[in-house]
């Protein structure tokens, strides 16, 4: 569709919008990339249709009309550092939202977007490995016991549990 003017009508959008100190790195169904290259940490702006922002505490990414398939979003930061992605997606059916949260260690994390235009949902977040079920959160005499149903993948070796009091800005390894 155009509009007056002849410009292109924008009929998808697709936003990216982290808080934390991050370095994402987008990458589209045909392997184009926009964001923070992790290698060079320059920015990077192939993907057609896309706006990059990365300032002190927060990332953005935009790709209007964005292709069908999966993208993959690549997070580095710095080390225990705490992170909110917000995902929108806008089309002719309105504007749907995720959002997830994690703990930076030591290698980028990696989200799988997958985005299809005219499913519904048309865009759902896919795990790299399951994560446990039936997590649960039990008080025994003033403390707090977490448990929980280990992940059926077989390539889960382990968790780690992080805690931090409420007036605390970072989270701290308890085992």
């Amino acid at each position: 569709p155009q509009v007056a003017g002849g410009e292109p009508e924008l009929t998808a959008l697709l936003n990216v919008s982290i808080t934390g100190r991050v370095q994402p790195l987008l990458s589209n169904p045909k392997g184009l990339s926009s964001g923070i290259d992790p290698l060079t940490a320059e920015l990077v702006q192939a993907i057609p249709g896309s706006e990059v922002e990365v300032i002190t505490g927060h990332a953005g990414l935009s790709v209007a009309d964005p292709v069908s398939g999966r993208y993959t979003l690549e997070i580095s930061a710095l080390a225990d550092e705490v992170f909110t992605v917000e995902l929108d997606f806008t089309g002719a059916e309105g504007t749907e939202s995720l959002r997830a949260s994690a703990i930076y260690h030591d290698a980028p994390i990696v989200l799988s977007l997958e985005v299809d235009h005219v499913a519904s949902p048309a865009m759902s977040l896919t795990p790299t490995v399951e994560p446990p079920v039936n997590v649960r959160v039990e008080n025994a005499g003033g403390v707090t016991q977490l448990a929980w149903n280990v992940s059926p993948d077989s390539d889960v070796t382990g968790y780690n549990v992080y805690a931090r009091p409420d007036a605390e800005p970072k989270f701290t390894l308890l085992g």
